[in-house]
This record gives C-alpha cells, structure tokens and sequence, in this order.
C-alpha cells in the first residue's frame, strides 16, 4: 500500500481531554515507517510473520509481565502495521481488596473513584497509560530490530498512532472481529501485494 500521511496521522482525533490512564478497554494501531512490509505476508488469508515480526509478537505478551496493570486481549501483527487491544485495570492499592477484610465504602454504587490519579492528586505514573504502552513496544521493538539488522538510526515505526476507546462490550467485540479478520481482508484486497510465492502459510492470529 502507498504510503499515506493522512492515514498515519489519524492520531490526531485522539480525544484530547480523556485521561489515557484510566481503566478502559482501549484498541490501537500502529504502522510502520512509510508501511514498509517489515514483519512478514500474506498468503491466502493468514499472516506468515518474518523474524523481525516475530520480535513484535514476542514484545507484545512481555507488555503483561512488565505493566501489572495491563491484560492484554486482541492482537495481529501485519505484514506493514499491528492491531492491539489493551485492557487497563485500576492500581492494586486502589482496589478493595475484601480478601484482606476491607469494607466496600458506603457510597460506591454512587460515585466513581478517580482510579487515575494517586492518593495526593497527582497525576497517574506514566507507566500506567495507554502512551506509554505504545512507547514501551515500539521503542523496544525498534531497538531489537535494528540490533538484527545491523541498522542503528533507521526508522522502523510512523511517528504516532491510531486509537479507539472502546467504552461498551458491543464495541470490544466489533473490535475483537475487525482485528480477527485483518488478514483475510488484507488477502482479499487486490490492491496488496502476496509474500514470496511457495513460502509455508503459519496461522499466527492466535484464534484457532
């Protein structure tokens, strides 16, 4: 595919007064510097991911060992972006925790806790939001990459990224089944180019 400013920037409808931290379901996408086919092809409706795809796929579930506070959902790595699903929870020390004989206080059913900020109003740690996830794979995953192919300055990522906050379960779901069905629309679209003929299809979607 061409490569499209316009589709690269869409970051910039990111709603500009939503705390990014927040627990929320949220969907992202990245894509690559110029959509360079970096992390593998398409045959016939499934990814067959190179190595440099593989290191993507390997950043994405250490995300949940390194960040408490992420459970990570959807993912697909494509030949030249990634599609992602990330569910942030509150803090530990913000939870009850009635295993310990903590009680529920008395007006929960009728407000909503400022899970995101800390006990003295501070903003939360950057750590816990969706901004920093995102730096967190993409600056890793470059860093690997470019070890491997011996190419220190050169850019792997477009700048910035896509979001979508995904605040009811029918959106997750339209999200979960776009996400599923990213390479057989990919293959289906005669605007894309197939990977190199004769190459073994390898189901890397992760939903069987």
């Amino acid at each position: 595919m061409p490569y499209d400013p316009r589709r690269v920037n869409r970051s910039s409808l990111r709603h500009p007064f939503h705390d990014y931290g927040t627990p929320e379901a949220y969907a992202f996408e990245l894509t690559t510097y110029e959509r360079r086919h970096l992390f593998g092809h398409v045959d016939q409706g499934r990814i067959c991911v190179s190595r440099l795809g593989a290191i993507v796929w390997a950043e994405w579930f250490r995300t949940a060992e390194i960040r408490p506070n992420v459970v990570l959902d959807a993912f697909i790595v494509m030949p030249d972006h990634v599609h992602g699903i990330v569910l942030l929870r509150a803090p530990a020390d913000e939870r009850e925790d009635l295993s310990a004989g903590s009680r529920v206080p008395s007006d929960a059913g009728t407000r909503r806790l400022p899970s995101s900020l800390r006990d003295d109003g501070m903003p939360p740690s950057p750590s816990r939001t969706l901004g920093a996830i995102v730096r967190g794979l993409k600056g890793t995953v470059t860093r690997q990459i470019n070890e491997l192919r011996n190419l220190p300055d050169e850019p792997v990522w477009a700048p910035d990224y896509w979001d979508r906050i995904l605040h009811t379960e029918t959106a997750l779901a339209q999200k979960r089944r776009y996400i599923r069905q990213n390479p057989e629309a990919w293959w289906r679209d005669p605007t894309q180019l197939s990977g190199p003929e004769g190459k073994r299809a390898i189901d890397r979607t992760g939903w069987g």
